[in-house]
C-alpha cells in the first residue's frame, strides 16, 4: 500500500513539473512575440555597392568613389589601393 501511494505522490510530482515547464516556455513565447511586435523597425535602410575590383559589398557612405566626368556612372572601391586600381582600369 505504501508503495502505490509513493508511486501515486511521485505521479503528481512529474505532473506538476511537467505543468509548470509548459507554462513557463508559453510565457516565454508570449513575452518574446510581443518584444518583436513593440521592436522599432528601423528606417535607416542604406544602399549597398559592391567593389568593382573584389566584388565586396559595403555601405555606399563607406565607398570610395570614382567618376570619370559629371554625367558618368559612378564606380565604387573598398578601399584606396582598390580605387587606385579601378582608376588604373578606367583610363
Amino acid at each position: 500500500m505504501r508503495a502505490l501511494l509513493f508511486f501515486v505522490f511521485i505521479i503528481l510530482i512529474f505532473v506538476a513539473i511537467r505543468f509548470t515547464l509548459k507554462r513557463i516556455n508559453q510565457i516565454s513565447a508570449e513575452a518574446d512575440s510581443e518584444e518583436r511586435e513593440s521592436a522599432p523597425v528601423s528606417d535607416d535602410v542604406e544602399t549597398m555597392v559592391a567593389c568593382e575590383v573584389c566584388q565586396v559589398n559595403l555601405p555606399k557612405s563607406e565607398a570610395l568613389v570614382i567618376k570619370l566626368s559629371e554625367n558618368a556612372e559612378p564606380h565604387f572601391a573598398c578601399s584606396e589601393a582598390h580605387l587606385k586600381t579601378l582608376s588604373n582600369k578606367l583610363n
